[in-house]
């Protein structure tokens, strides 16, 4: 990736767990929240900036993403589904802005190596 062209990194994590019961992305593993993992492979990568969409009723979500100094995205109706985090998050891109690498927040074991 060059360093010059403006890629933003997207983490869509604003899913509402139905199926799990609870807060999947907090869910401890391997040291750390799934979110964690997810995040700390975005630092190494040379994002213009990364943009992390959660649930606007998610304070525990809102303390992790806030000491990574990304940018928050609230999403009011999670319920809408992953097409609704995406738009949010698409939306949200300055004009020149030139790409976007979608990431999930519950994918702790894709690789830096992965993403770019």
């Amino acid at each position: 990736m060059k360093a010059e062209t403006r890629i933003f990194g997207i983490v869509l994590a604003s899913g509402q767990s139905i199926r799990m019961g609870k807060p999947k992305l907090l869910l401890h593993w391997q040291g750390g929240s799934l979110i964690e993992h997810i995040l700390n492979k975005t630092t190494v990568i040379p994002f213009e900036q990364v943009q992390v969409v959660i649930p606007d009723q998610n304070e525990h979500l809102k303390r992790i993403v806030t000491q990574y100094n990304y940018s928050l995205i609230y999403n009011n109706s999670p319920y809408m589904g992953l097409g609704n985090s995406l738009s949010l998050a698409i939306g949200s891109l300055p004009l020149s802005s030139e790409a976007a690498i979608i990431l999930l927040g519950d994918q702790p074991m894709l690789s830096a190596e992965d993403i770019v």
